[in-house]
């Protein structure tokens, strides 16, 4: 799978929780998502979203230097990650956000695992792309460079812009000045 699929009443849910992040009301997204994960607990729709907001949490903590918080965050992110895939081993997004959870647990190991599982199940461009990426930064924190610039080549032929991260790798390899597509 691409797209994941629930009851009505799970749908339901989600989407009341989705409505309070966007209205920038992450603590009750978070809480909403914690009562419909009870609620339906075999819903793999409401795991994935409790994944993406906890990361989403951890990413603002991490912003604002709050070590411990955005840690605890994304080991929640995880869990809730790993609990979707277990409902739907298919789905390529909740297994390229596990790794990316991973990768910023510095579980490099786990999280190219965990990425490369999910690119050979994506079918949306985009998916895929984005584990290429996410792949690429784990690689290059591993010290895989070469790796590591073939999947910033996958992602992006699909999105068609540099970045910081692909740029970086260039220079590590020594290669920074003559690095395509940057500058």
């Amino acid at each position: 799978g691409q797209g994941l699929k629930g009851s009505p009443a799970c749908m339901a849910a989600v989407k009341e929780c989705y409505a309070l992040n966007k209205e920038g009301k992450l603590p009750e997204a978070l809480e909403c998502s914690g009562r419909a994960t009870q609620a339906h607990a075999s819903c793999a729709p409401a795991h994935f979203q409790r994944g993406w907001l906890w990361g989403n949490r951890a990413e603002k903590d991490s912003r604002k230097k709050r070590v411990k918080e955005a840690r605890e965050g994304w080991e929640s992110a995880k869990a809730a990650y790993a609990r979707a895939v277990e409902l739907d081993s298919g789905d390529a997004l909740s297994i390229i956000n596990r790794g990316m959870a991973e990768y910023r647990l510095g579980s490099f190991d786990e999280a190219v695992e965990s990425l490369t599982k999910g690119i050979s199940l994506a079918g949306k461009p985009e998916t895929v792309a984005i584990g290429h990426f996410d792949r690429a930064l784990a690689y290059a924190k591993q010290g895989e460079h070469e790796k590591a610039l073939k999947d910033y080549d996958a992602a992006f032929a699909h999105f068609k812009k540099p970045s910081v991260e692909r740029a970086e790798t260039y220079a590590a390899l020594g290669r920074g000045a003559g690095a395509p597509g940057l500058g």
